[in-house]
């Protein structure tokens, strides 16, 4: 429901929280996070880097390709994304 997540904290717009949801589920990369949501690389960019701002999503490098950055939850954002 929009209502309930605009009034959460910090407010989370229903992309958002979907992306949340998805990067819980598995560790991923802005690229495929875009790709499995049917959206361009620069409006995944754009959600990812808000919620980064927010502290709900820390990019770390890929283990096997340092040139990639998997996206995962902060501690924050598993909090955010419970409640």
């Amino acid at each position: 429901d929009e209502r309930l997540l605009g009034s959460h904290e910090p407010p989370l717009t229903t992309p958002q929280y979907l992306a949340l949801r998805a990067i819980a589920k598995e560790p991923t990369s802005v690229s495929d996070l875009a790709r499995r949501a049917g959206v361009s690389g620069p409006a995944a960019t754009q959600l990812v880097n808000a919620l980064e701002s927010e502290g709900l999503v820390e990019r770390r490098p890929e283990p096997d390709d340092r040139r990639r950055q998997r996206l995962v939850l902060s501690s924050d954002g598993e909090r955010t994304l419970r409640s």
